[in-house]
């Protein structure tokens, strides 16, 4: 019980750094459910060391990878506005101060295969598929970004985007992953559009 506490403990989760990704890794680990509600406190609480997205985000999620979920989940709910949809499907709502591990546990119960189509007027889209193919249709000056998450060889080659472009490709995820957006808007796009 001890450690159940200091594992749903706000203060303990901020000096351990330990980000959302982290605890789903653990909640798919463990065999008994008498941790589920400490690792689920634990990512709610994890979720206010993560920087805010200003303006409105579009989070494209492909399924079968309750990383990549917990990742568009997380993701989606430190945006001060986000679409969060099912990469070929439908939107999922969010609900405020939820645990990302609760929302994963409604994500997989939820039929996203139809809904609303959402509306237009993105200031950022993020794609998080276990291959990229084809870029998703955004409009030109809105930035996107990919995470694939399929094991590659260092030989492969990363996508082409045209310079200025405003687009960067990333493979992997961790919970560094969450810091990338805001450090990439603040340099590297400064940089692009200058050039």
């Amino acid at each position: 019980m001890a450690v159940a506490a200091r594992i749903g403990d706000p203060v303990e989760v901020r000096a351990s750094g330990l980000g959302p990704l982290r605890f789903a890794a653990a909640w798919g680990a463990v065999d008994s459910r008498r941790w589920e509600p400490a690792l689920a406190a634990g990512a709610r609480h994890s979720l206010g060391s993560l920087p805010r997205l200003r303006g409105r985000t579009l989070v494209l999620v492909e399924p079968r990878s309750d990383t990549r979920i917990v990742f568009g989940l997380a993701l989606a709910q430190r945006c001060d506005d986000a679409d969060l949809v099912l990469l070929g499907g439908g939107r999922f709502p969010l609900e405020p101060d939820e645990s990302p591990l609760h929302a994963l546990i409604r994500w997989h119960t939820t039929d996203l295969r139809t809904a609303a189509p959402v509306a237009p007027g993105h200031d950022r889209v993020v794609l998080v598929t276990e291959q990229f193919g084809d870029a998703p249709d955004v409009p030109a000056g809105v930035p996107l970004y990919v995470w694939e998450t399929r094991r590659h060889s260092r030989y492969e080659h990363e996508p082409e985007f045209a310079a200025g472009s405003r687009r960067g490709f990333f493979r992997g995820l961790g919970d560094v992953s969450f810091r990338i957006i805001p450090w990439w808007e603040e340099f590297v796009a400064a940089d692009q559009i200058g050039c």
